[in-house]
């Protein structure tokens, strides 16, 4: 295949979220790695002509930091009527092979859903083995959504990530669920943490949107593991973060 023909999607990771994103591209990849992100270098590629590709739209919850990929532009813009925005100007991100042709070749793409956080709600994956993983866990599976018109190889990246803990199919850290009893996923952290910024005084929850571009790796950033010691900064005259609203404090 002509490097010409396809488009290469990049995937990370925040590990204070659990969410996964997506993008072509490479400046926006590389200015969230620099901002704290993980990159899992390339998830797989998509082709680049529309005649062969069904267009795949990303949209984002400023709420709740959550992104979300369809290529139901119906759905799409029922989400923006509710409060999401348009990611790329309303543009699609990249194109899911037309799989109707026994001669295009076309590798599917499979959606999870975890109802139980608020960012992170919904992963894709290439490999069938992390997507049934994820079901075991207590993720619900969704099927096949897109195509990807090829794969990075096995040893780079098969599917996702280049290693590393935030393939779901490794211990302990699934893109916002984990591996906890029950029918609920559960998140890798146990008890819900803190990040405490230091120069404003403000507490926020680990899921808060206000840490989507936040720079947690700043000196003025303290992670907090326990409701008690959070309680501490608020008799020191600490407040709690307005956009949030941190549990447990």
């Amino acid at each position: 295949m002509d490097a010409s023909d396809i488009v290469t999607v990049l995937r990370l990771y925040n590990e204070w979220t659990g969410e996964h994103l997506f993008t072509t591209d490479q400046a926006e990849y590389d200015a969230l790695v620099k901002d704290g992100w993980s990159g899992e270098n390339v998830a797989w590629y998509s082709p680049s002509d529309p005649n062969v590709g069904e267009p795949v739209y990303r949209i984002y919850n400023q709420w709740s930091g959550d992104h979300y990929y369809t290529k139901d532009h119906a759905e799409a813009e029922q989400r923006v009527s509710e409060g999401w925005q348009w990611d790329e100007g309303g543009k699609p991100l990249f194109y899911s092979v037309k799989n109707t042709d026994s001669n295009v070749t076309a590798y599917p793409i499979y959606q999870l859903f975890n109802q139980y956080v608020e960012i992170g709600t919904h992963h894709w994956t290439t490999k069938e083995s992390e997507y049934e993983a994820c079901k075991a866990r207590g993720w619900n599976g969704e099927n096949v959504k897109f195509y990807a018109s090829a794969l990075p190889p096995e040893t780079s990246n098969p599917g996702g990530g280049s290693g590393g803990g935030s393939q779901p199919t490794s211990e302990p850290s699934n893109p916002g669920g984990g591996g906890g009893g029950g029918s609920q996923p559960s998140n890798p952290q146990v008890e819900p943490y803190y990040w405490v910024n230091t120069k404003s005084h403000v507490i926020h929850g680990d899921s808060c949107p206000s840490l989507k571009n936040a720079n947690l790796n700043a000196s003025h950033w303290k992670k907090v593991s326990t409701a008690d010691e959070a309680r501490g900064y608020l008799s020191k005259g600490y407040s709690k973060c307005k956009n949030c609203s941190p549990v447990g404090i």
